[in-house]
């Protein structure tokens, strides 16, 4: 998703999104200078946990950014 709205540093929204929300998501600067302002999750876990994380990541930048 394009976080560039709530920050512009995906390497810190990412860092905070981890320390508050316990979720691992990756900036997208390090795709190259088109990624920068998004961050990008896995789609490796099971349906749950990424429902979970996707609801997490509504709850953060609704509430604690």
């Amino acid at each position: 998703p394009n976080i560039s709205y709530f920050i512009n540093d995906d390497n810190n929204f990412a860092l905070r999104f981890l320390k508050r929300k316990h979720v691992c998501v990756t900036p997208g600067n390090i795709f190259g200078m088109g990624g920068r302002g998004h961050i990008r999750f896995s789609l490796t876990v099971n349906k749950e946990k990424l429902v979970e994380s996707f609801n997490k990541f509504l709850q953060f930048i609704t509430e604690d950014i």
